[in-house]
């Protein structure tokens, strides 16, 4: 006599490839890469501004978390490169600014370009992680609050004397230009005639010329 078939239930097999685990998969390691970059602290933020046919400044700055500060004037009233000091309370309460205005969500570009206006690039350094947003022009929103909160920081820096500078004399209340290396800078000397302009290397430097104001318009260094 034949011994009764035992009856075992049949599963259909799992498709490695199936459409669910295809979609789900990149979804959850993007959530696993968003919230380890969000849960690093700012450890940076700069604000890159970019120059008009106008009186627009064309400079950068950064402020470091740890209160150290820099600014490089292309052309603004502080020209040249500057080093100073914000205290620690006011750059971490900057940080917590631009965390609660939602800056990791944010897009990477608002507002319309317009060739005679200046362009705002606000980066966000997180440890090695950077993030970069385009604001064209300052009032667009929601990066304006971010911009407005940079600024105001900024105002409160101090700034230290730099060790190397280029000075001379022109006629008053001249406007002249210098380039550096890649850069130029434009400035204004005073009513005596001197200018003096703080430089990192002052010594790869060209002359010294007294300019005319043109239509010209700097990209983003």
């Amino acid at each position: 006599m034949m011994a009764p078939l035992l009856m075992r239930k049949v599963y259909p097999e799992r498709s490695e490839g199936s459409p669910v685990r295809q979609l789900c998969l990149p979804l959850l390691l993007a959530l696993v890469a968003f919230t380890a970059t969000t849960s690093q602290p700012i450890t940076e933020i700069q604000l890159r501004r970019t120059a008009c046919y106008g009186v627009c400044p064309d400079d950068e700055l950064t402020i470091r978390t740890d209160g150290t500060v820099t600014y490089r004037g292309m052309k603004s009233e502080r020209a040249g490169d500057w080093r100073g000091r914000l205290s620690r309370a006011d750059a971490e309460q900057l940080a917590r600014t631009i965390e609660s205005l939602g800056f990791a969500k944010l897009a990477s570009e608002y507002g319309e370009r317009d060739v005679d206006a200046p362009d705002y690039f606000v980066t966000v350094t997180r440890g090695r992680k950077s993030k970069t947003i385009v604001n064209h022009m300052q009032q667009v929103p929601p990066v304006a609050p971010i911009i407005t909160a940079i600024l105001n920081a900024s105002a409160k820096v101090k700034w230290l004397p730099e060790p190397s500078v280029l000075e001379g004399t022109l006629p008053p209340n001249t406007p002249y230009s210098v380039t550096c290396g890649s850069r130029t800078y434009h400035a204004l000397s005073d009513h005596k005639g001197h200018y003096r302009l703080p430089l990192r290397n002052p010594h790869a430097c060209g002359k010294v010329e007294p300019f005319t104001t043109s239509r010209t318009r700097s990209s983003p260094r």
